[in-house]
């Protein structure tokens, strides 16, 4: 495991959450921020170690929250958004979450989804959700509503968007 998260090039901010988790009451330095549904701010909870898929710190994601995750744009580039989920025991990978790349200013309406490559998570217990993002001159931002349910919980984790070039079988596009 990378200690000072990654991959290079990752053009999200805290794509591994390391920075976004705080103490309690706190806001976070960057990257991503932790709302209710209704909007307000809260505090994103932390795992550590071996719970988590990549780095020392990985998110907890609480039913009835929504995570917005800041980035920019690759230079002349398409881009793959991609994160992975640890759903809870028996939830199907797409059940997990509702996933959009979208432009980061509020002036655009375009989104991109993000959908779970598969129905039933990996042999370690883990969702990967993927998303093709077309070539963008402005920031790029990720919005991952939850769909658990009362006191479920979610591992979330290294959450990348990365220039497109073309090693990565991407799931189809889909605008909305």
């Amino acid at each position: 495991r990378n200690p000072w998260g990654g991959p290079l090039g990752n053009l999200l901010i805290d794509g591994d959450f390391e920075f976004s988790i705080v103490i309690d009451g706190e806001q976070p330095q960057t990257g991503w921020y932790n709302a209710t549904m209704n909007g307000s701010l809260g505090y994103l909870r932390g795992e550590t170690g071996g719970m988590c898929r990549s780095g020392l710190r990985c998110g907890v994601l609480e039913a009835e929250r929504v995570l917005f995750g800041q980035g920019t744009s690759a230079l002349d580039s398409a881009m793959v958004a991609s994160f992975w989920i640890k759903p809870p025991p028996e939830r199907a990978c797409g059940a997990v979450v509702t996933a959009y790349a979208l432009p980061c200013s509020a002036s655009s309406n375009v989104v991109w989804q993000v959908l779970a490559v598969a129905d039933q998570p990996d042999s370690a217990g883990w969702c990967h959700y993927q998303g093709a993002v077309p070539e963008r001159t402005t920031a790029t931002c990720m919005y991952i509503e939850s769909n658990l349910i009362g006191a479920e919980t979610a591992l979330i984790d290294a959450a990348t968007l990365l220039p497109d070039d073309g090693s990565t079988a991407t799931r189809a596009l889909h605008t909305l």
